[in-house]
């Protein structure tokens, strides 16, 4: 979620075999991430605020 908490963005794990996820992002700034994970049948949720810089043109690391 972005810090207007207007966009969103859903994916699932890209592996596994390993605690993968892959997405893109529209623009620098500071998101929201929520991680589910499921554990002997118990849904635990934690989050994370992460800041996206520009790399290069284009691209956001």
């Amino acid at each position: 979620m972005d810090d207007k908490g207007e966009k969103f963005v859903h994916v699932h794990p890209t592996s596994e075999e390993k605690t993968l996820f892959e997405t893109k992002f529209d623009k620098p700034g500071i998101y929201k991430v929520w991680g589910e994970f499921k554990f002997h049948d118990k849904v635990n949720s934690y989050p994370f605020v992460i800041e996206v810089k520009k790399k290069k043109k284009g691209e956001f690391i």
